[in-house]
């Protein structure tokens, strides 16, 4: 019972900075993997824990549309889902 943010606004600004999953800490085992519109994988953690800005080799992604698979180790349940990053500062 997660709820998956769907924006990453990478300005600083205090709101949605950073890739936010409601509850993930209730499910350590997770792994989660994210991918760009041409399927390069960008971002691949496990036991994610709310920390990823929406990088890459430490650079921000561009504005766009990526795709995550989120799957719970423990339990063999798998969500999948699109996110949306706007990364220009204000």
């Amino acid at each position: 019972n997660v709820i998956i943010s769907n924006l990453i606004t990478a300005n600083d600004d205090g709101f949605n900075d950073v890739w936010n999953i409601q509850y993930i800490e209730f499910y350590p085992e997770n792994k989660i993997s994210i991918y760009n519109r041409n399927g390069m994988l960008v971002f691949k953690q496990d036991a994610y824990n709310n920390t990823w800005k929406g990088t890459f080799n430490g650079e921000q992604l561009p504005d766009g549309t990526y795709y995550y698979i989120l799957e719970f180790t423990d339990s063999g349940a798998t969500v999948k889902g699109a996110l949306t990053i706007i990364s220009e500062k204000k």
